[in-house]
This record gives structure tokens, C-alpha cells and sequence, in this order.
């Protein structure tokens, strides 16, 4: 693995671990704060689509946390 893509996903790791943070805090926020991190390091479209997986994950796990999906 080059350093490149070690900065990278170093990047991405700290970025998605304090955008969690700011999730499970507020109960939003995690792509206003994952998204410009993770694209001071690598193209905006590459940054989105690796977005795209933790936003879905952690919204999920909101709807089923609060209970919507019962009947």
C-alpha cells in the first residue's frame, strides 16, 4: 500500500470516528462533518460514494433504535 492511500484511510477513519461521534450526539451531522474531511484527501466524487455506506448504516440503525418499523 502506498502512503498515499495510507494517508487516506487514516483520513477517512478519524473523519468517519468524529463525524460518529457528532451522530450519536445530535442524531445528525454525520455527513456535514465525514464528507469535507475525507475530501481534503481524495476526489469529492470518491468521498461521496464512500459516504454513501455509514450514512445508510447509521440512519438505519436510528429507525430501528427508535422504533418506527414496529407496528
Amino acid at each position: 500500500m502506498s502512503d498515499i492511500l495510507l494517508l487516506q484511510a487514516a483520513v477517512a477513519l478519524l473523519a468517519f470516528f468524529c463525524a460518529g461521534i457528532v451522530k450519536g450526539t445530535l442524531g445528525v451531522g454525520l455527513p456535514l462533518v465525514a464528507l469535507p474531511i475525507t475530501a481534503t484527501v481524495m476526489p469529492p466524487a470518491q468521498a461521496m460514494a464512500l459516504t454513501i455506506g455509514p450514512i445508510l448504516v447509521s440512519n438505519l440503525w436510528q429507525v430501528i433504535e427508535a422504533g418506527i418499523l414496529r407496528t
